[in-house]
């Protein structure tokens, strides 16, 4: 993320969406609503930028896509990944673990 912030100017797309996946892994960790991120994430990261850095926001901010609608499209992306990953890796469990499996996996999730 440091060099993210380097060049604002400049600023770094899959950078910008890379940091778009973590921020909504964490805001599913943390099981909070999929508009916390731009009802309070992009302005405290708007803050930081233009009175920390001393820069204009607007670049790193259209980099890092935030709205609700993305973040819960990267939460179910997320979901779907490490679904995917644990079924591969437990082709041999029987129905009733997978089940289970998918209920922790949805409760974590959602």
């Amino acid at each position: 993320m440091e060099t993210f912030f380097k060049s604002p100017a400049n600023s770094d797309l899959q950078g910008g969406q890379k940091v778009s996946y973590n921020i909504a892994l964490n805001i599913a960790k943390k099981g909070k609503p999929h508009c916390i991120g731009e009802e309070v994430i992009v302005p405290a990261l708007e803050e930081v930028i233009r009175n920390v850095m001393k820069t204009t926001p607007d670049p790193v901010l259209k980099s890092v896509p935030l709205s609700a609608s993305t973040v819960k499209r990267r939460i179910d992306e997320i979901a779907q990944n490490v679904e995917k990953k644990l079924c591969y890796r437990s082709c041999s469990v029987s129905s009733f673990h997978y089940n289970w499996m998918r209920q922790r996996l949805a409760v974590l999730v959602y």
